[in-house]
């Protein structure tokens, strides 16, 4: 791999920044602080303790909120903060959460304001109902937030499921805050009700952790969507112009034909792309497809790898080293065109740094595809990878 300056890496992605940030709604934001979680355990621990913190106000948007002992422990300790005289908002996906939403009823009588993003009835949808809130987002008293690939389940809790997830988070205080707060009221405002102007960020809270601080970060959100979808923009801004190193870790990755073209490009001209995708998941058909595009990658030079161990839902990138793109979104249809989603677009050589060693042993741990042996596959099970690729828009 290519040797980077760090201070060039620095200057040059503060100038790629500055540029993207003229044309998306929110810009780059210098000063925050920022705290890296890698598992589950770990990000739910961090929301624990910044709920137990919470004085004025606690905001949550919740694709899959479970009623499990994470979920209503989580119920419990908001209704804690109910008490105490904390406003406490709460969106969560009516498709997430199908089925089991008693611990949300009981969050509402407790006092919480709880809404259902499209729920099943027609008469209260608002806009396309195939549009999901696919975000996870927890932000306290305007000030401090976590914002990650985990939902509030068993299945992301390792300390009581051996077999859990293995997912990544960021913990931020600092003006990028404002912009979590402003867009969490754009999602309030898409079910029908308006919310206060955040109030003045609060003395003293830092997010859970051990933040560094001075760190460039950046809220890309979902709302728009399809071709000015910010975090399509942003990935594909930042495959345009790796100099060094592209790595992704991706649940459900079923990109677009120009998509896929980036990645090879960026390979080609001597960028060391890989990609880190999970050998096991819940969904067989998306994977499917997401083998469809191996030979035209690795072709090209992409080195895929597949995950033999645990199912991975995270979703991650890092480019040259110094630049992190981590939240909610898949690289798939449903992320860039269907749902809503959040990511953070940051900047720390030193936050890559821990990633990737933290993530050494889950995250990119996996077997390297090979393009001899995958070209060896069935004609069956090339067929139905050609028909799920086919298909993508729809997954």
């Amino acid at each position: 791999m290519k040797r980077v300056d760090p201070l060039a890496a620095i200057r040059a992605f503060r100038r790629r920044l500055a540029a993207f940030g003229g044309r998306d709604a929110y810009p780059p934001r210098d000063g925050n602080a920022v705290a890296l979680y890698v598992g589950g355990g770990a990000i739910l621990e961090a929301c624990r303790e910044l709920i137990r913190s919470a004085a004025r106000t606690v905001d949550i948007e919740m694709y899959l909120w479970s009623d499990d002992a994470v979920g209503n422990g989580m119920v419990d300790l908001l209704l804690e903060a109910v008490r105490r005289g904390v406003t406490v908002r709460a969106v969560y996906d009516a498709i997430g959460c199908i089925g089991a939403t008693a611990h949300l009823e009981r969050l509402a009588a407790g006092g919480a304001r709880v809404v259902a993003f499209h729920p099943f009835l027609p008469w209260r949808w608002r806009g396309n109902p195939n549009h999901r809130n696919h975000r996870k987002l927890l932000l306290v008293d305007d000030t401090a937030a976590v914002l990650s690939s985990a939902n509030w389940g068993l299945d992301y809790a390792p300390e009581s499921n051996p077999a859990a997830f293995v997912d990544a988070g960021l913990g931020v205080a600092g003006p990028v805050v404002a912009d979590l707060a402003a867009d969490f009221r754009r999602i309030f405002a898409i079910v029908g009700e308006t919310l206060p102007e955040p109030s003045a960020p609060r003395p003293g809270l830092p997010p859970p952790g051990e933040p560094i601080g001075g760190v460039t970060a950046q809220v890309l959100s979902g709302i728009t969507r399809g071709d000015r979808n910010p975090i399509r923009q942003v990935y594909t801004f930042l495959l345009k112009t790796a100099r060094s190193e592209v790595v992704i870790v991706n649940a459900y990755f079923v990109p677009g034909r120009r998509f896929v073209r980036l990645l090879g490009k960026a390979a080609q001209r001597g960028v060391s792309v890989s990609l880190h995708l999970p050998g096991r998941t819940d969904q067989r058909f998306v994977q499917a497809a997401t083998r469809s595009t191996y030979g035209r990658l690795l072709r090209a030079g992409v080195k895929v790898f597949e995950s033999e161990a645990r199912t991975i839902p995270a979703k991650a990138a890092w480019v040259d080293g110094a630049i992190l793109v981590l939240g909610s979104a898949n690289i798939d249809p449903r992320s860039f065109v269907h749902n809503l989603e959040l990511n953070l677009n940051v900047h720390s050589p030193y936050l890559v740094t821990s990633l990737a060693a933290a993530g050494a042993g889950s995250l990119l741990s996996g077997r390297a595809v090979d393009l001899a042996q995958w070209q060896r596959r069935p004609v069956a099970t090339r067929l139905l990878q050609h028909l799920a690729y086919q298909l993508r828009a729809w997954l």
